[in-house]
Parts: C-alpha cells; structure tokens; sequence
C-alpha cells in the first residue's frame, strides 16, 4: 500500500511512490498494445492508496521531516520540465498535500536531472546523497555533473561572483583536468572581454530558476 508513513532513525518519511509515463501508454495512445508488456495502469496510485496517504498524514498532524515520491506537485513539475508534461491526478493530488502538509524537503525522481528546485525541493537521478542533503551540498561526482546546459548559475571566477548560462558540460572534465566536471558558461555582462569562461563545479555557487 502507497501513502505509508515510515520513523527511520527519528525521521518521518511520508512515501507514495508512481508517475504517468510520457513515452509509452495512454500518452502515445498505445495503451491496447503495451499493456501489462511495457506499461501498467498501475504506475499511477489507485484512489484507496491516495486515501490512505491522506489519512496518514492527517493522523500525522499534516507535518512530517521528509516527502519522498516518483514524481513532483504540478507547480514543481512546471517548472522542471517547463511547461512540456502536462498535469494529471498523480501532480494534482500532490499539489494539495503540498499546500497542507508541513516539510523539511521533498524529494523526486522521474526527470532525470539532478536539481534543487527550491529550498525545500530536489529531484534526484545519478545521484546518491544523504537524506536532508541538496543537490549543491552533496560531494562532486567525475561523470555525474549536478547542472546542466541552459541553466541560470552564479559562479565564483577570478574573485568575482558572476552570473551566467551554461552553454556546455563536460561531465568527464576537460582534456587536460581529469577532477571534476567542468562547464562553459555564458555570461550575462556582455561588456566582458570573455563573454564565454569554463570553470570547474566548484566554481559554481548555485543555481539560480530565475533567468
């Protein structure tokens, strides 16, 4: 049963695990095809499994230390895959238990980036990090960049704190430093003579949603 509430070493974690598929199923109009083959109406939580997360969380006092699902609220969703899924029972429902549930931080998967969305959202995919933990406190992985291109950061280069985009990653570093991965950024003062820097990841300060 989904919706459970789980006491790990002094934490409540409320679980409810599911998302719609957007490459297979009812979103390609495939569903006679692939059912119980490469999809499963099951990947979306059945109303009683809704229920019982609800009633968890109310018998919780609306208030637990960490929400982990599959996927995100609408409002979250919206801004990760800007625009492109479009909201259905699962991000909807999710919607109204973040607006009544009290969290430390939520955490999902299903998009396969590795961002903080907020101060109290993070989507994990080719990461492993330690609950309470964000994406930008969590260790520099070789191969495994934590930011990705078109994403709005603010770097700390030569003493200064600029803005920028990033315009390239280079997950495995570049051809001649093996130790982090390493990015090329775009900045937003144009009167620079080097509009395009490359710096390393922990140059990065954080990433910025706001462009």
């Amino acid at each position: 049963m989904r919706g459970e509430i789980y006491e790990i070493e002094g934490q409540s974690i409320w679980v409810m695990g599911g998302a719609a598929s957007h490459d297979r199923g009812p979103a390609k109009g495939d569903t006679d095809v692939v059912i119980g083959k490469a999809w499963w109406p099951e990947e979306i939580p059945s109303d009683e499994e809704l229920a019982n997360g609800t009633a968890n969380l109310e018998k919780h006092g609306n208030r637990v230390d960490y929400i982990i699902t599959h996927c995100l609220p609408t409002l979250y969703q919206d801004i990760v895959k800007r625009g492109e899924f479009k909201a259905d029972k699962l991000t909807e429902y999710f919607e109204q238990i973040r607006k009544t549930v009290q969290f430390k931080r939520w955490y999902s998967g299903h998009y396969h980036v590795n961002i903080d969305v907020d101060e109290h959202v993070t989507v994990v995919f080719s990461r492993i990090i330690r609950i309470g933990e964000t994406i930008a406190e969590s260790a520099t992985i070789l191969g495994s960049p934590k930011y990705r291109r078109q994403d709005a950061v603010l770097i700390d280069y030569e003493g200064e704190q600029l803005l920028g985009t990033v315009k390239d990653v280079m997950p495995w570093g570049t051809i001649l430093k093996h130790d982090e991965p390493y990015y090329d950024i775009e900045l937003y003062d144009t009167d620079r003579k080097k509009p395009v820097v490359t710096v390393k990841e922990t140059q990065v300060i954080e990433k910025s949603l706001i462009k």
